[in-house]
């Protein structure tokens, strides 16, 4: 097992045991409101609101950052679902390409390039998605962040800061999958194609 693994499982470990608790504070939250009994006021909602948003990221992070096998299909609606709440209207615009069975791991390719889409469109704007490529048109124009870096480099560069993770592992998930990513800028439009070799 090599360290990737490891880390793979271990944040796997992670969100699967941190599902489960937020997953009930929600459905918790859900039954008091049913029985409408302290449902009301604004600390009741920002309680369901933050249960809502922990769950969402925790689903979308473990498929990001979890070991997924090979092989293991998943719907694709179900990926659709995932990435909705982080990235939704009117901040984001995604229009979606992608078959109805997706294998596991395309799908955490996918989610990995929303996560550098995210970074690089701080402002959010519009998103197409297929299995190929994935393009992007911020609402603020700018240059390419110096964070893609990771993605064509010949051998690994320094560790990036936690918050940008994502760099780092996508080029390294693409490579042992047999997938060359690449990343290039016409005018206001990125485009990062994912070629199988």
């Amino acid at each position: 097992m090599t360290k990737a693994d490891l880390s793979h499982l271990i944040a796997s470990r992670i969100c699967h045991d941190l599902i489960n608790p937020i997953g009930a504070i929600h459905n918790g939250l859900e039954l008091m409101t049913l029985a409408q009994s302290t449902s009301t006021g604004l600390e009741f909602g920002l309680v369901q609101a933050s249960a809502t948003d922990a769950r969402a990221r925790v689903e979308f992070f473990r498929l990001a950052f979890g070991g997924q096998k090979r092989g293991v299909q998943m719907d694709g609606n179900a990926l659709c679902t995932i990435c909705a709440p982080l990235f939704s209207a009117p901040r984001y615009r995604i229009t979606w390409s992608i078959p109805t069975s997706i294998d596991r791991t395309d799908a955490q390719i996918i989610v990995l390039a929303l996560l550098c889409f995210e970074k690089q469109m701080p402002h959010g704007g519009d998103i197409w998605v297929s299995l190929s490529e994935i393009r992007a048109q911020p609402k603020s124009p700018r240059d390419v962040i110096a964070q893609w870096a990771h993605l064509n480099a010949p051998e690994p560069l320094d560790p990036p800061a936690a918050s940008d993770i994502q760099f780092a592992v996508l080029p390294r998930l693409a490579a042992e999958m047999g997938i060359t990513a690449a990343l290039e800028q016409k005018d206001d439009v990125f485009t990062l194609t994912l070629r199988l070799e």
